[in-house]
């Protein structure tokens, strides 16, 4: 995760929204008649620029609510609304660069306190008496959310969690040195009442609007996977705009970017060094041969999406009452899944082989002779039409004579073609060559015999899982 956004219904009386208006520094944006947005100008703030890169983005909105009439025309209601948006980087509020991404739980694990007393700091004008006045949270603050056991270092959610599950004898410690709760910490016997509990003490009363979940996945093979991803994505079945950015590099054009887009989410991978040239970052040496090597795949999921997946996915995630907050959307598992959907959306999970490897594959496959000929073809029609969406085009206009089926047929192909491991895009010759070139320093198995970095690459998905692992280890990166 590298960047959040978080609201707040203000009073409807307007007197917080005059008053944070007065204390801060803001320019005005009329985005219609009925509406109003102002943008605090961070670089007018009297502060030091250390703290300006730290300070989220704060936005405050005028809306004058519309009435649809009987025959469709909007009016004016008369009724105001107003609301606060922070738009969060999350690790240049812990202090970091952004260069790395770190999983969406630590901000559960660490950052909460820091998130809600920077938040104080710059917006004092709002009533935070519901956490000033909370005094286990002043008890915990004061004791840096951290103690020791042993070598190892212990959150207070992991405390909480002990405290409420067993007699850990550090947990025990903890209630006395702090004078806490204990009956109050022993009743959360539920994943659900331990959250609701959690929620309350750390967490200011505002609603999620965005999430950014990201994830470095760390390949000798960045560019040949960017350009076997877009052949492999048909933007149109996720009703998504898309953008493939390209650099001059050896005579050719090499991928060095792909985004895609739609009101709820957008799906963004990218070569993170040409990222982090293109704004002109300073990197040290270290830094720079390890962004080498780093693809960054993020998922932005805004509102909409969110409301989505508290209404749809709730039961498949195992939560019983979903809600639109930070605290639930950082949840590792929320996280992983949202990544993982969305990746294999674009490619699928079957790997990448050379054709003929591919069709030795399927030569050796439990398939009836009949559908391992077709299936065959559909390798060899999607290579020659360079992608996927070019083949689906030349199916749906009967320009394959000798491949007479529907685009409905050939997604159940693509099925059945991945069930035996394959990806229906296939590593050209080129791509063959320069694998074969390249010196392998993030090795992975071979599969029966063929080689990795060599003879196929593995999905992207797979990628994704080990260094979902890696980033994990959120300590190692701040």
């Amino acid at each position: 995760m590298h960047t959040f956004a978080l609201s707040m219904l203000l009073s409807s009386k307007s007197s917080e929204y005059n008053t944070i208006r007065r204390s801060l520094p803001f320019s005005t944006v009329k985005l219609n008649d009925y509406a109003t947005m102002h943008i605090c100008k961070t670089s007018k703030m009297n502060i030091s620029e250390e703290e300006k890169k730290t300070i989220p983005v704060i936005k405050l909105y005028k809306f004058e609510e519309l009435k649809t009439t009987m025959d469709g025309e909007k009016k004016p209601t008369g009724k105001i609304t107003y609301f606060l948006e922070l738009v969060v980087n999350y690790m240049a509020l812990l202090g970091g660069t952004g260069f790395y991404s770190i999983p969406a739980s630590s901000i559960n694990d660490m950052a909460s306190s820091a998130l809600i007393n920077h938040f104080m700091d710059i917006l004092p004008q709002l009533n935070y008496s519901w956490y000033m006045e909370n005094e286990f949270i002043k008890k915990v603050q004061s004791y840096n959310r951290q103690i020791l056991k042993g070598d190892d270092s212990l959150s207070i959610w992991e405390i909480l969690t002990l405290i409420a599950i067993s007699n850990d004898e550090t947990a025990n410690r903890f209630i006395e040195e702090h004078n806490l709760n204990r009956s109050v910490l022993l009743n959360l016997t539920s994943k659900g009442q331990q959250e609701s509990y959690l929620k309350q003490l750390y967490y200011p009363p505002f609603k999620l609007r965005r999430i950014d979940y990201s994830c470095d996945i760390h390949t000798d093979f960045k560019d040949i996977l960017l350009s076997l991803m877009i052949k492999g994505f048909d933007p149109k079945q996720l009703k998504l705009e898309e953008k493939i950015y390209y650099q001059e590099k050896e005579e050719e054009y090499q991928v060095v970017s792909d985004y895609h887009k739609s009101k709820s989410v957008r799906l963004n991978i990218y070569d993170k060094i040409e990222e982090l040239k293109k704004h002109n970052q300073p990197l040290s040496l270290e830094d720079q041969k390890r962004a080498d090597s780093i693809l960054r795949f993020e998922v932005q999921v805004f509102k909409n999406k969110l409301n989505d997946l508290i209404q749809r996915k709730s039961d498949e995630l195992g939560y019983e009452d979903m809600s639109r907050d930070l605290y639930t959307f950082a949840q590792a598992d929320i996280e992983k899944y949202v990544l993982s959907y969305y990746l294999k959306k674009i490619v699928g999970t079957g790997h990448y082989f050379t054709l003929n490897i591919a069709k030795s594959i399927v030569d050796s496959s439990h398939y009836t002779n009949s559908k391992k000929e077709k299936l065959k073809k559909v390798l060899h029609y999607v290579a020659i039409n360079h992608g996927i969406p070019k083949f689906l085009e030349k199916i749906q206009e009967k320009k394959i004579l000798d491949l007479p089926i529907t685009t409905a047929t050939t997604k159940i192909y693509f099925k059945e073609l991945e069930s035996i491991g394959i990806n229906p895009v296939c590593i050209s010759q080129n791509m063959q060559q320069q694998m074969k070139q390249r010196v392998i320093n993030y090795p992975l198995p071979d599969i029966n015999g063929y080689q990795y970095g060599r003879d196929f690459l593995y999905n992207l998905s797979v990628y994704l899982e080990m260094d979902y692992q890696i980033s994990s280890r959120y300590e190692e990166t701040i």
